[in-house]
């Protein structure tokens, strides 16, 4: 399954395979059942990529960690909403 970059203007990438990797293991956390050991279905797998990626492009837009400390619970899901009508395109 192939998803695109979130398109902002990349700066700086220090940070965004943390960014990505925190998106999408933040996202199986809250999903997935605790304890146990199964491998996602597909549909949860994409959906915690797409915030992975989300989160990379706050990671990318400015230089260092800039873009990350000023990320907010409200701007991530607003442009989580913008990125699925990218997606659903």
């Amino acid at each position: 399954h192939e998803l695109p970059a979130y398109p902002v203007e990349a700066i700086d990438p220090t940070g965004a395979g943390d960014a990505l990797a925190g998106g999408f293991l933040g996202h199986l956390a809250q999903h997935l059942p605790a304890g146990g050991s199964t491998v996602p279905p597909l549909p949860d797998l994409v959906a915690a990529l797409s915030w992975g990626m989300v989160c990379a492009s706050f990671a990318v837009e400015q230089p260092g960690l800039s873009g990350l400390v000023g990320m907010t619970h409200a701007t991530l899901y607003d442009r989580m909403s913008r990125y699925q009508l990218i997606v659903a395109a």
